[in-house]
Protein backbone atom coordinates (compact mmCIF):
# COMPACT_ATOMS: atom_id res chain seq x y z
CA UNK A 1 0.00 0.00 0.00
CA UNK A 2 1.39 3.33 -0.96
CA UNK A 3 1.50 5.85 1.79
CA UNK A 4 0.33 9.20 0.30
CA UNK A 5 0.48 11.61 2.28
CA UNK A 6 2.78 14.46 1.78
CA UNK A 7 6.19 14.74 4.02
CA UNK A 8 6.69 18.36 5.45
CA UNK A 9 8.51 20.87 3.29
CA UNK A 10 11.63 21.68 4.81
CA UNK A 11 11.92 25.10 6.00
CA UNK A 12 13.18 27.41 3.20
CA UNK A 13 16.25 28.51 4.55
CA UNK A 14 16.86 31.73 3.09
CA UNK A 15 13.47 33.03 4.21
CA UNK A 16 14.60 31.99 7.55
CA UNK A 17 17.36 34.18 7.28
CA UNK A 18 16.21 37.26 6.31
CA UNK A 19 13.77 37.07 9.01
CA UNK A 20 16.07 36.29 11.53
CA UNK A 21 18.28 39.33 10.33
CA UNK A 22 15.22 41.53 10.10
CA UNK A 23 14.51 40.79 13.61
CA UNK A 24 18.32 41.40 14.65
CA UNK A 25 17.95 44.44 12.68
CA UNK A 26 15.07 46.25 14.30
CA UNK A 27 15.61 44.86 17.99
CA UNK A 28 19.11 46.21 17.30
CA UNK A 29 17.56 49.78 16.25
CA UNK A 30 15.17 50.07 19.12
CA UNK A 31 17.93 49.48 21.29
CA UNK A 32 20.52 51.99 19.89
CA UNK A 33 17.09 54.30 20.20
CA UNK A 34 16.39 53.57 24.10
CA UNK A 35 20.25 54.09 24.16
CA UNK A 36 20.37 57.37 22.85
CA UNK A 37 17.43 58.85 23.67
CA UNK A 38 16.26 57.70 27.37
CA UNK A 39 17.59 56.81 30.32
CA UNK A 40 15.57 53.31 30.20
CA UNK A 41 18.29 51.49 28.59
CA UNK A 42 19.80 49.20 31.70
CA UNK A 43 16.17 48.06 31.95
CA UNK A 44 15.82 47.06 28.46
CA UNK A 45 19.03 45.44 28.74
CA UNK A 46 18.32 43.32 32.00
CA UNK A 47 14.60 42.62 30.05
CA UNK A 48 16.30 41.12 27.09
CA UNK A 49 18.99 39.01 28.99
CA UNK A 50 16.18 37.95 31.26
CA UNK A 51 17.60 39.55 33.84
CA UNK A 52 15.96 41.33 37.81
CA UNK A 53 12.67 40.59 37.70
CA UNK A 54 12.82 38.19 34.78
CA UNK A 55 15.46 35.98 36.17
CA UNK A 56 12.55 33.25 37.11
CA UNK A 57 12.01 32.82 33.12
CA UNK A 58 15.67 31.67 32.81
CA UNK A 59 15.18 28.89 36.08
CA UNK A 60 12.25 28.00 34.25
CA UNK A 61 13.85 27.07 31.43
CA UNK A 62 16.65 25.25 32.82
CA UNK A 63 14.07 22.65 34.17
CA UNK A 64 12.46 21.49 30.58
CA UNK A 65 14.66 18.84 29.35
CA UNK A 66 17.25 19.33 26.16
CA UNK A 67 14.59 17.33 24.05
CA UNK A 68 11.81 19.62 24.53
CA UNK A 69 13.74 22.73 24.18
CA UNK A 70 14.86 21.10 20.69
CA UNK A 71 11.13 20.79 19.85
CA UNK A 72 10.19 24.35 20.60
CA UNK A 73 13.20 25.67 18.63
CA UNK A 74 11.89 23.74 15.45
CA UNK A 75 8.60 24.50 16.13
CA UNK A 76 9.47 28.54 16.20
CA UNK A 77 12.00 28.00 13.31
CA UNK A 78 8.70 26.65 11.42
CA UNK A 79 5.91 28.48 12.44
CA UNK A 80 7.60 32.35 12.54
CA UNK A 81 11.05 32.40 10.77
CA UNK A 82 9.94 30.50 7.77
CA UNK A 83 6.66 32.55 6.97
CA UNK A 84 6.25 35.23 4.75
CA UNK A 85 3.59 36.72 7.45
CA UNK A 86 6.59 37.18 9.75
CA UNK A 87 8.60 39.48 7.65
CA UNK A 88 5.16 41.57 7.18
CA UNK A 89 4.75 41.53 10.38
CA UNK A 90 8.11 42.59 11.37
CA UNK A 91 8.19 45.86 8.62
CA UNK A 92 5.02 46.42 9.92
CA UNK A 93 5.77 46.93 13.88
CA UNK A 94 9.47 48.53 12.82
CA UNK A 95 7.35 51.11 10.61
CA UNK A 96 5.24 51.71 13.34
CA UNK A 97 7.47 52.29 16.07
CA UNK A 98 9.59 54.43 14.11
CA UNK A 99 6.49 56.49 12.86
CA UNK A 100 4.21 56.89 15.86
CA UNK A 101 6.82 56.72 18.59
CA UNK A 102 10.53 58.09 17.32
CA UNK A 103 9.23 60.42 14.95
CA UNK A 104 7.67 61.94 17.74
CA UNK A 105 10.24 62.27 20.34
CA UNK A 106 13.52 64.29 20.99
CA UNK A 107 15.51 64.33 23.73
CA UNK A 108 17.89 66.14 26.07
CA UNK A 109 20.93 65.41 28.01
CA UNK A 110 21.73 67.28 30.79
CA UNK A 111 25.06 66.96 31.71
CA UNK A 112 26.77 68.16 35.89
CA UNK A 113 30.24 67.10 34.92
CA UNK A 114 31.57 70.90 36.27
CA UNK A 115 28.56 70.70 38.99
CA UNK A 116 29.77 69.83 42.05
CA UNK A 117 25.75 70.08 43.52
CA UNK A 118 22.65 67.91 43.76
CA UNK A 119 20.12 69.49 42.30
CA UNK A 120 16.10 68.84 41.17
CA UNK A 121 15.01 68.96 37.74
CA UNK A 122 11.42 70.05 36.51
CA UNK A 123 10.62 69.74 32.74
CA UNK A 124 7.58 71.71 31.39
CA UNK A 125 6.33 72.68 28.24
CA UNK A 126 6.55 76.62 27.17
CA UNK A 127 2.92 76.94 26.71
CA UNK A 128 2.17 75.56 29.88
CA UNK A 129 5.10 77.18 32.23
CA UNK A 130 2.53 78.70 34.72
CA UNK A 131 0.78 75.20 35.28
CA UNK A 132 2.14 73.02 37.76
CA UNK A 133 0.46 70.11 36.61
CA UNK A 134 1.67 70.37 33.51
CA UNK A 135 5.43 69.33 34.50
CA UNK A 136 6.53 66.10 32.52
CA UNK A 137 10.02 65.40 34.94
CA UNK A 138 10.63 66.16 38.56
CA UNK A 139 13.22 64.76 40.24
CA UNK A 140 16.68 64.58 41.50
CA UNK A 141 19.63 65.27 39.38
CA UNK A 142 23.11 63.50 40.74
CA UNK A 143 26.31 66.11 40.29
CA UNK A 144 28.96 65.03 37.91
CA UNK A 145 26.38 62.68 36.29
CA UNK A 146 24.58 62.53 33.14
CA UNK A 147 20.85 62.12 32.47
CA UNK A 148 18.36 62.14 29.56
CA UNK A 149 14.80 62.94 29.05
CA UNK A 150 12.98 61.57 26.53
CA UNK A 151 10.90 64.52 25.47
CA UNK A 152 7.23 64.58 23.00
CA UNK A 153 7.29 66.79 20.01
CA UNK A 154 4.98 66.95 16.85
CA UNK A 155 5.70 64.67 14.33
CA UNK A 156 9.39 65.20 12.89
CA UNK A 157 8.50 68.63 14.82
CA UNK A 158 10.02 70.39 17.47
CA UNK A 159 8.46 71.43 20.64
CA UNK A 160 9.71 74.11 23.49
CA UNK A 161 10.79 73.23 26.73
CA UNK A 162 11.34 75.18 30.37
CA UNK A 163 13.79 73.50 32.07
CA UNK A 164 14.60 74.24 35.55
CA UNK A 165 17.56 73.35 37.71
CA UNK A 166 17.04 74.51 41.39
CA UNK A 167 19.44 77.11 42.48
CA UNK A 168 19.62 78.21 38.72
CA UNK A 169 17.36 80.24 36.41
CA UNK A 170 15.27 78.20 34.57
CA UNK A 171 15.79 77.92 30.32
CA UNK A 172 13.74 77.66 27.38
CA UNK A 173 15.40 74.96 25.02
CA UNK A 174 13.78 73.54 21.41
CA UNK A 175 13.41 69.56 21.52
CA UNK A 176 13.42 68.44 18.11
CA UNK A 177 12.19 65.01 17.10
CA UNK A 178 14.96 62.50 16.47
CA UNK A 179 17.63 64.98 17.90
CA UNK A 180 19.27 64.99 21.27
CA UNK A 181 20.74 68.27 22.54
CA UNK A 182 23.13 68.01 24.97
CA UNK A 183 22.56 71.10 27.70
CA UNK A 184 25.81 71.77 30.42
CA UNK A 185 25.19 72.40 33.90
CA UNK A 186 25.52 74.76 35.54
CA UNK A 187 27.33 76.95 32.81
CA UNK A 188 24.03 77.03 30.37
CA UNK A 189 21.48 78.00 33.10
CA UNK A 190 23.97 80.60 34.31
CA UNK A 191 24.16 82.32 30.99
CA UNK A 192 20.43 83.51 30.62
CA UNK A 193 20.24 87.41 30.71
CA UNK A 194 19.07 87.84 34.23
CA UNK A 195 19.53 90.63 36.69
CA UNK A 196 19.83 91.04 40.66
CA UNK A 197 18.08 94.00 42.09
CA UNK A 198 18.84 95.31 45.69
CA UNK A 199 18.38 98.11 47.66
CA UNK A 200 21.30 99.76 49.37
CA UNK A 201 21.93 99.81 52.94
CA UNK A 202 19.97 103.57 53.82
CA UNK A 203 17.13 102.68 52.11
CA UNK A 204 16.78 98.90 53.75
CA UNK A 205 17.13 100.07 57.04
CA UNK A 206 13.49 102.50 56.01
CA UNK A 207 11.97 99.76 54.34
CA UNK A 208 10.10 98.28 57.15
CA UNK A 209 8.23 101.38 58.03
CA UNK A 210 7.88 103.10 54.37
CA UNK A 211 5.47 101.07 52.21
CA UNK A 212 7.51 101.17 48.90
CA UNK A 213 6.55 99.89 45.38
CA UNK A 214 9.53 98.52 43.16
CA UNK A 215 8.30 99.03 39.34
CA UNK A 216 10.59 97.72 36.73
CA UNK A 217 10.07 98.58 32.99
CA UNK A 218 11.85 96.76 29.94
CA UNK A 219 12.13 98.38 26.40
CA UNK A 220 9.34 101.23 27.67
CA UNK A 221 6.98 98.51 28.68
CA UNK A 222 6.21 97.41 32.38
CA UNK A 223 7.29 93.92 32.96
CA UNK A 224 5.64 94.04 36.33
CA UNK A 225 6.22 95.73 40.17
CA UNK A 226 5.97 95.00 43.72
CA UNK A 227 4.45 96.14 46.67
CA UNK A 228 4.91 96.22 49.43
CA UNK A 229 8.56 96.22 48.74
CA UNK A 230 10.53 95.75 51.99
CA UNK A 231 14.10 95.16 50.77
CA UNK A 232 14.44 91.70 49.67
CA UNK A 233 16.52 90.20 46.80
CA UNK A 234 14.70 90.82 43.04
CA UNK A 235 15.78 88.37 40.96
CA UNK A 236 14.30 90.00 36.65
CA UNK A 237 13.86 87.58 34.18
CA UNK A 238 14.06 84.36 36.58
CA UNK A 239 12.03 83.03 39.16
CA UNK A 240 12.67 83.69 43.08
CA UNK A 241 13.70 80.36 44.02
CA UNK A 242 17.29 81.28 41.78
CA UNK A 243 20.12 81.61 44.36
CA UNK A 244 21.80 84.57 45.37
CA UNK A 245 25.66 83.70 43.94
CA UNK A 246 27.68 83.44 46.81
CA UNK A 247 30.43 85.80 45.04
CA UNK A 248 27.20 88.20 44.93
CA UNK A 249 27.31 87.82 48.92
CA UNK A 250 30.59 88.18 49.20
CA UNK A 251 30.91 91.46 47.69
CA UNK A 252 27.74 92.87 49.53
CA UNK A 253 29.63 91.65 52.83
CA UNK A 254 32.67 93.74 52.04
CA UNK A 255 30.42 96.48 50.88
CA UNK A 256 29.31 96.11 54.62
CA UNK A 257 32.61 95.80 55.99
CA UNK A 258 33.68 99.11 54.64
CA UNK A 259 30.95 101.53 55.09
CA UNK A 260 30.76 99.68 59.14
CA UNK A 261 27.31 98.80 58.48
CA UNK A 262 25.95 96.39 60.69
CA UNK A 263 25.36 92.60 59.08
CA UNK A 264 22.20 92.57 60.18
CA UNK A 265 20.61 94.63 56.64
CA UNK A 266 22.43 91.06 54.79
CA UNK A 267 19.49 88.89 56.36
CA UNK A 268 17.25 91.79 54.76
CA UNK A 269 18.52 91.21 51.55
CA UNK A 270 18.57 87.05 51.88
CA UNK A 271 14.92 86.76 51.21
CA UNK A 272 14.18 86.93 47.18
CA UNK A 273 11.28 87.43 45.35
CA UNK A 274 10.63 88.01 40.89
CA UNK A 275 9.72 89.96 38.86
CA UNK A 276 8.79 88.64 35.29
CA UNK A 277 10.09 85.12 36.07
CA UNK A 278 9.30 83.76 32.54
CA UNK A 279 10.18 86.47 30.60
CA UNK A 280 13.51 86.10 28.55
CA UNK A 281 15.81 89.04 28.95
CA UNK A 282 17.92 90.01 25.56
CA UNK A 283 21.53 91.28 26.17
CA UNK A 284 20.64 95.15 24.83
CA UNK A 285 17.14 95.41 26.23
CA UNK A 286 16.72 98.52 28.24
CA UNK A 287 16.11 98.01 31.89
CA UNK A 288 14.22 101.05 34.05
CA UNK A 289 13.48 100.95 37.64
CA UNK A 290 11.25 103.17 40.15
CA UNK A 291 10.72 103.13 44.01
CA UNK A 292 7.68 104.76 44.88
CA UNK A 293 6.49 105.56 47.98
CA UNK A 294 4.32 108.67 49.63
CA UNK A 295 7.23 110.25 50.31
CA UNK A 296 8.74 110.23 46.39
CA UNK A 297 10.36 108.37 44.15
CA UNK A 298 13.73 106.58 43.37
CA UNK A 299 14.66 106.44 39.88
CA UNK A 300 17.44 103.76 38.42
CA UNK A 301 19.31 105.02 35.49
CA UNK A 302 18.24 103.15 32.24
CA UNK A 303 20.25 99.70 32.20
CA UNK A 304 21.45 97.84 29.42
CA UNK A 305 21.15 94.13 29.74
CA UNK A 306 24.74 92.77 29.35
CA UNK A 307 26.74 89.77 30.00
CA UNK A 308 28.04 88.73 32.58
CA UNK A 309 25.24 87.24 34.34
CA UNK A 310 23.42 88.33 36.57
CA UNK A 311 23.35 91.63 36.23
CA UNK A 312 23.45 93.39 39.95
CA UNK A 313 21.60 96.74 40.09
CA UNK A 314 21.89 98.65 43.50
CA UNK A 315 18.86 101.04 44.27
CA UNK A 316 20.25 103.53 46.35
CA UNK A 317 19.26 107.61 47.05
CA UNK A 318 20.77 109.74 44.62
CA UNK A 319 24.45 111.76 45.75
CA UNK A 320 24.89 115.17 45.31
Amino acid sequence: MVNTQLSPQPPRLWLLALNLFLIVAVVSAVCAWIYRFTSIYPQVVNLLGLGGLFAWVAVLFQLISDETKKKLQSGFEASILARYWTLTVILILAGAFFVLCASRHGSILLDTAHDDRDRVIQILPADKADSRQAVLEDEPLASRAQQKYSLPTPWWGQRRYWIKASGLPSVLVNVQALHRRTIPVPSFFSSRPTLVVHLSAVLTASAQTTPRTLIVIRNGNELGSIYPYLGETVWVGCDEEVDIPEVVLSRWRLDLVKSETSMEVLSRWRPRRSIGSWTLLAEGDVVEMALTSAYGSVHVKPIQVKPPYPLEVDIDVPHS
